[in-house]
């Protein structure tokens, strides 16, 4: 039924059952997919034998340090701190029947603890410094300054990647994760409201840096 919460399973058997078309033709433009991270979760799960929460707990949040991640899934939701998503009329947004797949979304977590993850990656304590040049290559067809690589959106300067950054939203709740990498200056922006001046992470930059610069126009995408 309608009511009915969908798991990662129940994404893949949708998709075998229906067949949707794509929505172009592969190598001509890009386009933020959710489904695929949730295709992603499921082969993690699949290759590691674990459920996606237990691996990101083991592989990720305890060797970081990040002791205030969790996914939806593993959340005590009676818990005193546990934030709720709120509408810009400040109405709580319910409970969905997505709430329960993994890959795209359902991680809880704190600013503290994203920085936590982005020190390690500027330190290559979590993946090799190549590794993450691959996941830092602009994969989109498209000429333009704005790009995407595995995982991360981009800004560029030619002729280097000058911001990797993800910004995303679910039920009331709104992100920004930016990272610099010609300073490693980082800025995170949660809230737990549909307000879209949390991607507006170009004015922090100005706030740092002390001078208005062009190259740090607000970002726009949602996702």
């Amino acid at each position: 039924g309608e009511t009915k919460q969908l798991s990662n399973a129940d994404v893949l058997d949708l998709f075998s059952k229906h067949h949707p078309k794509n929505y172009f033709k592969e190598g001509t433009r890009f386009d933020y997919c959710n489904t695929n991270y949730a295709l992603l979760a499921s082969i993690i799960e699949k290759v590691s034998q674990k459920p996606y929460g237990a691996f990101l707990k083991e592989e990720l949040f305890t060797p970081l340090g990040m002791t205030h991640t969790k996914t939806i899934l593993d959340i005590d939701f009676t818990d005193k701190n546990i934030t709720f998503g709120y509408t810009n009329s400040y109405t709580r947004v319910a409970n969905d029947r997505l709430d329960g797949v993994m890959g795209d979304k359902g991680i809880y977590t704190t600013t503290h603890d994203l920085l936590l993850l982005s020190i390690a990656l500027f330190q290559n304590n979590l993946l090799h410094k190549e590794t993450q040049a691959m996941a830092f290559r602009p994969y989109s067809p498209e000429k333009k300054l704005s790009n995407y690589g595995f995982g991360w959106r981009m800004k560029t300067l030619e002729p280097t990647i000058n911001e990797v950054f993800h910004n995303g939203w679910w039920h009331g709740y709104r992100t920004s994760f930016h990272r610099r990498l010609t300073d490693s200056l980082t800025v995170i922006v949660l809230s737990n409201r549909l307000n879209t001046s949390v991607y507006q992470t170009g004015r922090i930059y100005e706030a740092f840096d002390g001078f208005k610069a062009s190259k740090n126009k607000p970002n726009t995408e949602e996702d």
